[in-house]
């Protein structure tokens, strides 16, 4: 059996190059696509938690009862997950519907819930008592 050592094999050094190029395009696409996808759910857990915040709020609030001695707006930062939450309270506000009224058996309630400068959550009620 006779060899051709004259004869090289492997790649060549272009190969090489454009077989990387390839692959570097292709490793920025998907670490784009992973740091988009953190950013997403980060968003995602900040408003599960400011849904979980106004809800445990709305039902302190309910449990209290004594509806017309809410009438004072209040701000509270609670800290959840590492992230500090803005919770702003506001009844009986001037925009509220016309066709429900704040008395001593009945209020109004928004809350919203911020992270920053950015709204979460903003709810919305009305409780009266029977």
């Amino acid at each position: 059996m006779e060899y051709n050592l004259n004869k090289s094999s492997g790649f060549t050094l272009i190969e090489v190059l454009v077989a990387m190029s390839v692959l570097s395009v292709v490793m920025a696409v998907l670490v784009s696509n992973l740091l988009a996808n953190a950013s997403l759910n980060r968003n995602v857990e900040l408003k599960n938690d400011a849904v979980r915040l106004s809800e445990k709020y709305m039902e302190d609030y309910r449990r209290q009862g004594g509806y017309g001695a809410l009438r004072t707006s209040s701000s509270s930062s609670v800290v959840v997950n590492n992230y500090t939450l803005t919770v702003n309270s506001t009844f009986c506000p001037s925009d509220m519907p016309s066709d429900l009224q704040c008395d001593s058996n009945s209020v109004y309630i928004r809350l919203e819930v911020k992270y920053g400068s950015k709204l979460l959550q903003k709810t919305e009620t009305f409780f009266t008592s029977l």
